[in-house]
């Protein structure tokens, strides 16, 4: 009861205060729907409960903005932003059963969960999405299939390309652009999962924002799930003529934006050693055409694998114990789940050992976390090894915030203002807030 309440008040609906307060009128309607929602949401998905009172609750929370709307607009975002309790979110998910540790149970949560949440949202005013095929690209840029041509599945991967509708300001759609990373431990997650963020960037960028579909583990490597999001980047910049393109993802798609950051930096290395060697450009006069760095990269609540940033991998955070309690997204061990799914095999560790050993020549990184998430170390000792590593790097870490809790932007005020601290990052390189 207790749990439920919490979460009622976090979603601005807070039946108790409505029926107690004095001056509050009760809404009939949005009682019984937060009774009758839930229960037919169980008995059709059979779903973890909590993670259906989630789900149920932000349907609930529509309707009451719908024929109760907030006297209380937001200049940012056509969103609620009513709670300054973001931690009820972890309260609810952690009283009742932990997530299952089954790849294919999980992966059918997530897909539950945040099309059903990004599908009562909608899109924000003014953007327009757009569904498209993204080539495979070769360690030069090329592009090696298009999607008339490729012979194999996974040689074009899909993509949601998000724009404004209205393009009067062709300075900031021309010169920047965003390639986002959905989350999912790297082993569930689709184009759905972060539809929101992806959408409401690019609302706030007034720039074109890229999610990609990328190839997950355990069935593909995470070689492969990096070659598409440089794949994705690379049809960015062929597509927009930009060189001001960030990389931007939450959680493993954060981690994911910094291997394939690093990615693209060994083949600018690359480029640069063979033309050195052979520079052909030089007698015939012709300008050889760099391959395309990104402009930044926004590494938010990133992981799972910054554990490989010590030698030997520390596995033993102090925050994945202090916090295990505190953080919801990562409820039941959830974490140590995916780490031993994901790390389980030798040429995955293999990889992260090796990608970051060296983070020098990366662009300008955003570091953030939560100050009550499991992965709050890992984040603080990349934002350490990045300045180690003369990498420019700023890092944000929000006390009492749970994991990802960016993606939470349309029901809290602290998480729009840290989505607002990421677009100041990416348009202009740093944090105002």
């Amino acid at each position: 009861k207790t749990s439920l309440v919490c979460e009622a008040r976090y979603l601005g609906i807070s039946f108790r205060c409505r029926l107690q307060g004095p001056t509050m009128r009760p809404y009939p309607p949005l009682l019984i729907a937060a009774v009758f929602i839930p229960s037919i949401a169980y008995l059709s998905t059979k779903t973890n409960w909590p993670y259906t009172i989630f789900i149920s609750l932000l349907h609930v929370a529509a309707l009451k903005e719908t024929y109760f709307p907030s006297t209380k607009p937001s200049n940012r975002t056509d969103s609620l932003l009513i709670s300054p309790n973001i931690r009820a979110v972890s309260w609810l998910l952690l009283s009742g059963p932990p997530p299952p540790h089954d790849v294919q149970k999980v992966r059918q949560m997530v897909d539950l969960l945040w099309p059903n949440v990004w599908r009562g949202i909608g899109l924000p005013r003014g953007i327009s999405v757009e569904e498209v095929a993204i080539p495979a690209t070769n360690s030069n840029g090329a592009v090696v299939y298009t999607a008339l041509e490729a012979t194999v599945p996974e040689s074009v991967r899909n993509g949601h390309l998000f724009r404004p509708t209205d393009d009067r300001d062709t300075r900031a759609i021309t010169n920047t652009a965003i390639v986002f990373v959905h989350g999912g431990g790297l082993i569930s997650g689709t184009l759905q999962t972060e539809y929101g963020v992806s959408a409401e960037l690019s609302k706030r960028c007034q720039c074109p924002v890229l999610s990609v579909d990328y190839r997950i583990l355990p069935e593909s490597t995470i070689e492969e799930a990096v070659s598409d999001v440089v794949a994705a980047f690379d049809w960015m910049a062929l597509r927009h003529g930009t060189k001001r393109i960030s990389i931007v993802g939450g959680s493993s798609g954060g981690i994911l934006a910094l291997l394939s950051g690093l990615s693209l930096r060994d083949r600018l290395r690359r480029w640069s050693m063979v033309r050195a060697e052979n520079d052909k450009t030089a007698s015939t006069g012709k300008t050889a055409h760099a391959p395309y760095m990104p402009a930044s990269l926004g590494l938010l609540s990133p992981g799972p694998g910054l554990e490989w940033l010590s030698n030997p991998p520390d596995v033993h955070w102090s925050s994945l114990t202090t916090n295990h309690l505190r953080d919801g997204f990562m409820a039941g061990g959830f974490y140590h789940f995916v780490r031993h799914l994901v790390f389980d095999d030798a040429v995955t560790r293999q990889y992260f050992a090796l990608a970051l050993s060296d983070l020098t020549d990366l662009p300008p990184c955003l570091v953030t976390v939560g100050g009550d998430e499991v992965l709050l170390d890992g984040g603080k000792l990349l934002a350490k090894t990045l300045g180690v590593a003369n990498v420019e790097v700023t890092f944000r870490e929000y006390p009492s915030m749970p994991h990802v809790h960016h993606a939470l932007y349309f029901w809290a005020r602290e998480s729009s203002d840290a989505l607002d601290n990421i677009v100041s990052f990416v348009m202009q390189g740093k944090i105002e807030k």
